[in-house]
């Protein structure tokens, strides 16, 4: 078997939010016909660090390196091509520990998870010439940065935000020139990087996938029940969420004061102060936090409908396609509904575009219970003929050609 560098900005084992998901589940479906070497970044090196994957066939490099963001260090940035939130991934000390790596073991195919790790796979390439180097696009990271900017009203903050999205964004163009092929995971990304690159295309469209689980059908679901998963701490979610709340959620409980929402990933009081509401309000409009839930997916089976209000974001939320894959009707934006061609409003998902457009397809799939049927299985079947992991795999091995 060729013998593959995995090279991904974090420890993605236990896979607790999206980000370690889309990192983790490639990485184990490599190691069936690879032999995986796993190249990534912590900010503390556990004692069960490594012996954790070593029952999925694979072997963990961790690199211990302070991640957390530190904006004194943002001046040191100015004058590098590298944005600030690149240059906090790229340390000396672990190319030097990759480059061994790579000439010990061999190493003849490298993988990267995030553009902020590219750097790492462009140093090894000069090294040694003979690498395949592919990256896996995540998000489009300029595309984040300018959204942040929209977000914020410090004009302090919006200047420096400018300047890293105009470094983020030539950068990354020019990085889909040096690999041997990049991969974006949604249609809405790939069509924005086919204008900048007349090289790319829908051959380096690799959906994300979800891992298919035995529903628990002894799982009683509330009627008319809502509930949106993730943690505040994101300036995606946290706008996300503020404008779902006051533009959809609030006109739409006045007309149906029976219907309730929860929402999972966040302490009550950090989410009242994040959401600039207090827990009279939260009573008022049925609100209702769970915080930090055990079982996620069980807490999702026994809500009726699923929300995924996006309006800030790249790639793919695959707490959409987790939700599918547990047969739930999910509703969601324009931004979510453009992440893969597949979608088709109220065949196999729920696309609103403001309040009414949310009440009227709320009322007419109440009004008809084999339309909810209809809807939460088209959607599973999607996650079984389409968006998966064995489909994931071998759309990307037959795009390396080893």
């Amino acid at each position: 078997m060729n013998n593959l560098l995995y090279i991904a900005p974090q420890d993605s084992y236990p896979y607790t939010d999206g980000g370690k998901v889309g990192i983790f589940f490639p990485l184990k479906e490599f190691a069936k016909n690879f032999n995986v070497y796993y190249a990534f970044l912590t900010n503390n090196i556990k004692e069960d660090i490594t012996t954790k994957y070593n029952k999925y066939n694979i072997k963990a490099v961790p690199f211990e390196l302070n991640l957390i963001d530190n904006y004194l260090y943002y001046p040191k940035t100015l004058f590098s091509n590298l944005s600030f939130k690149f240059s906090k991934f790229y340390n000396k000390n672990f190319l030097d520990k990759l480059s061994e790596l790579v000439e010990r073991e061999n190493i003849e195919i490298i993988w990267i998870c995030h553009a902020q790790m590219a750097k790492y796979a462009i140093e090894l390439k000069k090294q040694y010439p003979h690498l395949k180097i592919f990256l896996r696009e995540h998000n489009i990271e300029y595309k984040l940065v300018k959204q942040y900017i929209k977000s914020t009203s410090n004009i302090i903050i919006k200047i420096f935000a400018f300047i890293e999205y105009c470094k983020t964004k030539k950068y990354e163009i020019a990085l889909w020139n040096k690999f041997d092929k990049v991969f974006f995971i949604s249609d809405d990304d790939i069509n924005t990087a086919k204008k900048y690159n007349k090289n790319i295309d829908n051959t380096n469209l690799i959906y994300d996938g979800m891992e298919l689980i035995n529903i628990d059908k002894n799982i009683e679901v509330e009627n008319n029940s809502f509930i949106f998963t993730g943690s505040l701490n994101s300036f995606q979610n946290e706008n996300n969420l503020k404008y779902f709340i006051k533009n959809i959620w609030i006109p739409f409980v006045k007309e149906i004061p029976e219907a309730k929402f929860y929402i999972t990933g966040n302490e009550e009081n950090f989410l009242m102060s994040k959401l600039e509401m207090t827990k009279f309000e939260f009573k008022q409009y049925n609100i209702i936090n769970l915080g930090f839930v055990n079982n996620i997916k069980n807490t999702i089976l026994s809500k009726q409908f699923v929300v995924s209000p996006t309006l800030y974001g790249s790639g793919i939320r695959l707490k959409v396609l987790e939700s599918l894959s547990l047969k739930k009707v999910v509703f969601v934006t324009d931004i979510d509904y453009t992440m893969v061609n597949c979608f088709k409003d109220m065949e196999n998902i729920v696309h609103y575009s403001n309040a009414n457009d949310f009440l009227q397809k709320y009322k007419m799939i109440k009004l008809n219970s084999e339309l909810y049927s209809k809807i939460s299985n088209n959607g599973y079947n999607l996650i079984i003929n389409h968006l998966n992991w064995n489909e994931y795999i071998k759309r990307a091995e037959s795009q390396m050609n080893v």
